[in-house]
């Protein structure tokens, strides 16, 4: 699941897949991008499947 998302905001950003799958050869600055939009979109998809993180109080 992670690895397809990964791949789908590398493109909504102009970036391609590596076929390889080796991201090494981008920047950090771009790769990112790409960790902080899944960070917020993981959570929000866990919770419409029903499988909800809850965090500690």
């Amino acid at each position: 699941m992670v690895e397809r998302m990964k791949g789908e905001l590398a493109q909504e950003l102009g970036m391609s897949i590596p076929p390889d799958g080796y991201w090494g050869h981008y920047k950090s600055k771009d790769l990112g991008k790409i960790g902080s939009q899944l960070q917020k979109r993981v959570p929000l998809l866990l919770e419409r499947q029903g499988k909800g993180v809850k965090k500690d109080e």
